[in-house]
């Protein structure tokens, strides 16, 4: 994973800030209002005959359009008029296949579910809701409570998603949060000449240095000034399909950023701490693991735990020898593989010191699951994925499926290291069936770029 032995077909990723950041509540912060529930006051829910008469005038639609993530940009009051929504990424709904609705609302989440007919009927009810204040102009507390109070949907001509609130209360507007991501500012010309030729340059050739070059990739420039999208080579040197922007890729060791975010929202619940030992978690293991009874979490997230690295040994044997390229491991093999054939770098935490282990994040995993009694795909899934929209997010724990990535995989062996600077490769080879297993909490989710930067601009706001 950290080699270029593994190089396969990579994203390049530009973004302003990676920071997180993360939301803590005001002490003397006044206590939002409840969330009301579609039965909260009589008077607010219409009449059966108004009900009836707006069902009569609401055109069939499909309910499969609500699907995805939608930002809230405008609200309509009977009283008041039309008021756009500042920050509009920072108020979310997400509506699944399975009646269950994500809300991001501000430095708040919630989850519940809802009930839409193709008469325009809906019916949201919002379920787990943090309460924490987010500042005196954040709409977060009215978001909440509007979505509570949702009867019917219906889109305008632009395909804005509109939901009417009960007893004429308003309408709130919605963009898609993919058409949000598309109207940004168009960069200058010679900009994105500039950019073609850098993508190019990537490109493998006959002849190539397959340590700087790929045979497809995606380049995503995210920037005030606006913004750059582009695909260059194949995506199967095979067949010559050319790459596209939304093919969906390995990630790498970029799944260790989700895997701290895990790690982070169950310290922030209070359910662990990044400071705990090792030893409170998986007690057997830090028995066996040398120093393992001196280790912290925080230790193996900073990779200053000193864990001998199995990474490199097990994908290197995948290159060479097909029958390990598509073997499963569990990740109790993959942490007695690092006990087996490995030393500790250093004592956890010595002054000075750190080494790169995707051991210490196959120990991560372990952790959250021992700590929350669920599985590590199932919490990508419900506590990252699904909240921020990435459609295109896979957790592969096996052999790729043909679903779960859209391009071929290659490497390039050394067979010929004795000049560091000019190694001797050998002929490519197809990888694309690596086991997903061997990188799990520390390498093998899969997603297309522009989920990639949906997720790196939340973690940069905290959310």
């Amino acid at each position: 994973m950290k080699k270029l032995l593994f190089s396969l077909v990579f994203i390049t990723i530009l973004a302003l800030t990676v920071a997180a950041c993360a939301a803590t509540p005001t002490p003397s912060a006044p206590e939002p209002e409840a969330t009301p529930t579609m039965e909260a006051t009589e008077e607010a829910a219409p009449t059966a005959e108004a009900t009836e008469e707006a069902a009569a005038q609401t055109p069939a639609m499909s309910t499969e359009d609500l699907l995805g993530s939608w930002q809230w940009t405008g609200f309509s009051d009977p009283a008041s008029g039309p008021t756009d929504i500042a920050n509009p990424e920072n108020y979310i709904l997400n509506f699944q296949d399975d009646g269950a609705v994500m809300v991001k609302a501000d430095c708040n989440n919630a989850q519940g579910a809802y009930t839409a007919n193709e008469d325009g009927s809906l019916k949201i009810e919002l379920g787990p809701t943090t309460m924490v204040y987010c500042g005196d102009e954040s709409r977060s507390d009215d978001f909440l409570k509007y979505l509570g109070f949702a009867a019917s949907y219906h889109f305008d001509d632009n395909g804005n998603l509109l939901l009417d609130l009960m007893a004429d209360g308003g309408t709130m507007t919605f963009i898609s949060a993919a058409s949000a991501i598309s109207e940004a500012p168009a960069l200058p010309a010679e900009t994105i000449a500039a950019l073609d030729s850098v993508l190019q340059q990537f490109v493998y050739t006959e002849g190539a240095d397959p340590a700087a070059t790929a045979p497809g990739l995606v380049l995503l420039l995210d920037a005030p000034a606006g913004r750059y999208l582009n695909a260059a080579g194949v995506a199967d040197m095979e067949t010559q399909r050319p790459m596209k922007t939304d093919d969906r890729l390995e990630i790498g060791s970029n799944t260790k950023s989700f895997t701290i975010a895990l790690l982070v929202q169950l310290q922030e619940e209070g359910i662990l701490s990044l400071d705990d030992p090792l030893s409170k978690w998986l007690p057997d293991w830090a028995e066996k693991i040398p120093n393992g009874d001196q280790m912290t979490l925080r230790q193996l997230a900073y990779h200053i735990s000193g864990i001998w690295d199995y990474g490199d040994p097990i994908i290197d044997a995948g290159v060479k020898d097909p029958d390990m390229l598509v073997k499963h491991f569990t990740p109790e093999e993959l942490v007695q593989y690092a006990l087996d054939n490995g030393q500790p770098e250093f004592a956890p935490g010595e002054e000075g010191k750190w080494s790169y282990s995707n051991t210490g994040y196959i120990l991560l995993g372990m952790v959250i699951e021992k700590a929350t009694g669920e599985s590590l795909g199932d919490l990508y899934q419900k506590r990252i994925f699904d909240p921020l929209g990435l459609e295109s997010a896979h957790f592969i724990e096996d052999v790729p499926t043909d679903e779960e990535l859209t391009v071929k995989g290659y490497a390039w062996p050394v067979v010929d290291d004795s000049d560091l600077d000019n190694p001797v490769y050998g002929d490519v080879i197809d990888v694309t069936q690596w086991n997903g297993s061997q990188g799990w909490a520390a390498g093998s989710i899969a997603m297309t770029a522009e989920d990639l930067l949906t997720y790196i601009k939340a973690l940069s706001a905290g959310d």
